[in-house]
C-alpha cells in the first residue's frame, strides 16, 4: 500500500517554475529515518519540459535538502524517449527540443546514481483544452481598494470528468499626460464568493486561482466574484482582465486541492489532517499536465 504524508510548504517556495505558470511547492512530511525523492512538473501543452528533482533526508527534527544535478532523467513520449539534462541556470531538468502536445502520453523515470533509493516513475496524459467564453466583466464597487469584479465562464463541451484551474489577472496602467502606460506586473484576482459546492470548487491557499471539476456545476457555466486586492493611485486604472483557464489532468487537480486544504488546516488548527496524495511511484510530488486558453476582456 502506498504511504501518504501530509505536506508542508516552504516560506520561500522551494519549487517555483520560472515560466508563466508560477508554482509554490512543498517539502513532504519526512519520515525520521528515510530519505525521500521528490519530483515536480506541470507539463504545459505548447511548452518545453521543466522538472524539479529534490532529495531529502531527515535526522530527528532536522532535514537535509539536496537538489541533485546528476540524476538520470528519462522522458518517454510515445514516439521515442530522451534523457533530460540538468540546466544550472534554471536549477531544474529541461529539454528545449521537445514540445509538449495535447492528448499525448508522457512518462518519466528518475534514477539517482550512487543512491539506494529506488527509481521513481510517473505518467500523465496532457488534456485537450476546452474552449470557453466569458460574459462581460464588470466592477460592482467604486472603492479603489475594494474593487469587486464579477464574471462568468461558459465552457464548450464540459464533461463530468474534466478538471479546471481558472486564473484571472490584470495589469495596472498609469496615465501620463495623454498616454496610458501598461504595467508589467501580473496582479491576480482574489476570489471572494464561490459557487455552492465548496468541496469541489476551491480557491487555492498556496497559489493563485480557483480549481473545480465538471461535476461541480450545473450545465456548463460558472459565475465568480473576486477582489482586485490592490489600492490604485489617482493616476492608475485597470482597463482589462485576462482570463487564463487551464484544462488539467486529474493528478494536477487533486494534488492542488489537497495541498490547499492542508495549508488551510495548518493555519486554523481545525479539522482532521489532510493526506496529500502523489502520482509518483516510489517517490512523492506531482507529474501533472495542462493545456490552457486565454482571453482578454475589457473591464466594464
Amino acid at each position: 500500500m502506498r504511504k501518504f504524508y501530509p505536506l508542508l510548504i516552504f516560506p520561500l517556495a522551494i519549487f517555483v517554475l520560472s515560466i508563466s505558470s508560477c508554482v509554490d511547492e512543498y517539502n513532504g512530511g519526512i519520515n525520521d529515518v528515510e530519505s525521500n525523492l521528490f519530483i515536480f512538473a506541470e507539463l504545459e501543452a505548447g511548452e518545453q519540459l521543466e522538472l524539479r528533482v529534490l532529495k531529502t533526508s531527515a535526522f530527528g527534527e532536522s532535514t537535509n535538502i539536496q537538489f541533485p544535478e546528476d540524476a538520470v532523467v528519462i522522458l518517454d513520449f510515445g514516439a521515442g524517449s530522451a534523457r533530460i539534462l540538468y540546466d544550472a541556470s534554471k536549477d531544474m531538468y529541461c529539454e528545449e527540443l521537445i514540445t509538449i502536445e495535447e492528448n499525448k502520453d508522457y512518462s518519466i523515470d528518475v534514477t539517482l546514481e550512487r543512491s539506494s533509493l529506488d527509481d521513481i516513475t510517473a505518467s500523465t496524459t496532457v488534456p485537450v483544452s476546452k474552449g470557453f467564453e466569458t460574459a462581460a466583466i464588470f466592477k460592482s464597487s467604486n472603492d479603489l481598494d475594494q474593487l469587486e469584479l464579477n464574471f462568468s465562464i461558459a465552457f464548450d463541451d464540459m464533461q463530468l470528468e474534466d478538471y479546471y484551474h481558472v486564473l484571472p489577472y490584470f495589469y495596472i496602467s498609469k496615465i501620463v499626460g495623454t498616454d496610458t502606460i501598461v504595467g508589467i506586473e501580473k496582479n491576480y484576482v482574489k476570489f471572494g464568493s464561490l459557487p455552492r459546492d465548496l468541496d469541489n470548487i476551491n480557491s487555492l491557499a498556496h497559489r493563485d486561482g480557483v480549481i473545480f471539476n465538471g461535476s461541480s456545476i450545473d450545465g456548463n457555466e460558472i459565475a465568480f466574484k473576486g477582489l482586485a486586492g490592490v489600492t490604485l493611485e489617482s493616476d492608475e486604472v485597470i482597463e482589462n482582465i485576462t482570463i487564463e483557464t487551464r484544462t488539467t489532468d486529474m493528478s494536477y487537480f487533486h494534488y492542488h486541492k489537497q495541498l490547499s486544504k492542508q495549508i488551510l488546516l495548518d493555519q486554523t488548527n481545525l479539522g482532521e489532517p489532510v493526506l496529500v496524495g502523489s502520482n509518483v511511484v516510489n517517490g512523492y510530488g506531482l507529474f501533472g499536465s495542462f493545456s490552457k486558453d486565454v482571453k482578454i476582456m475589457i473591464l466594464q
